[in-house]
């Protein structure tokens, strides 16, 4: 099979999605391991049938582009992702944006490992730990973080942190509802549901981090989390409420309030 030949039987297959030609073009180039260039001007360019076919499939039964390449942009590095473990969204992004406190930067349930990364080369003076307890989630951070200065921890939440040494804590939590329609999106329903649903209308986890945030804190440090922007003014009071002053939101590239924080 060519390279030509894929790229109009995927354009076909995936005639359902926002954008097929896009979905196409990114599905051949991943199996085929070339270019925008060579799949352009080369299409007669030969490809792996049985692997085309076999990606091809999953996408058309709801696995993200990033899941099947096993590879997803963030900011400005590539990661590696898989099944079992978050694939990092652009509305993540908006942690570049934050404050720091004074010491080290904790990334908590940092999955693909893709943000604490990024704040380890925005900061590379500063120590950056990621804590993660899911096993398959590790495997990732693992391969994301090797060689890069960042400690992984294996833990839930901030049980294995001790008092009073984290300068600034960043996470993204589960916050959606298990009632959303959102978890039935495109791509959205391979991926790990602890990952993405919390108790309490999305709530549980932003509420336990918060109550426990404060004896882990540093004084004058910072927590930074992310949550839907339903969720936003939930959040702010929480933190109010934990202790927490200067609470501000910021915005993620949609323009709604995806990341709240606060100073202890």
């Amino acid at each position: 099979m060519t390279l030509g030949q894929a790229l109009a039987t995927a354009q076909s297959a995936l005639s359902g999605l926002a954008d097929p030609r896009m979905e196409a073009r990114w599905l051949v180039m991943a199996v085929a391991g070339v270019d925008q260039v060579s799949l352009m001007i080369h299409p007669e360019r030969e490809l792996s049938q049985a692997a085309f076919e076999a990606a091809l499939a999953r996408r058309v039964a709801g696995e993200s582009l990033a899941v099947i390449s096993g590879r997803a942009d963030f900011l400005d590095a590539t990661f590696a992702v898989g099944p079992g473990v978050l694939v990092p969204r652009p509305d993540s992004e908006t942690f570049a944006q934050i404050t720091l406190g004074p010491g080290p930067i904790l990334d908590l349930g940092t999955g693909s490992g893709a943000l604490a990364t990024v704040l380890k080369q925005q900061h590379p003076d500063t120590m950056v730990l990621a804590l993660e307890r899911s096993c398959q989630a590790l495997s990732y951070a693992r391969r994301n973080l090797g060689g890069r200065g960042v400690s992984l921890v294996r833990g839930s939440w901030l049980d294995a942190i001790a008092p009073n040494c984290i300068g600034t804590l960043v996470a993204n939590p589960p916050y959606i509802d298990a009632g959303e329609p959102e978890l039935r999106g495109d791509g959205v329903c391979f991926e790990p549901l602890e990952a993405l649903v919390a108790a309490d209308r999305g709530m549980a986890d932003l509420q336990a981090i918060i109550a426990a945030a404060p004896a882990r804190l540093l004084s004058g440090g910072w927590i930074w989390l992310e949550h839907g922007y339903q969720q936003a003014d939930s959040v702010a009071d929480a933190l109010s409420a934990a202790g927490f002053g200067r609470v501000r939101h910021l915005t993620d590239v949609g323009g709604h309030r995806r990341i709240t924080g606060g100073q202890l």
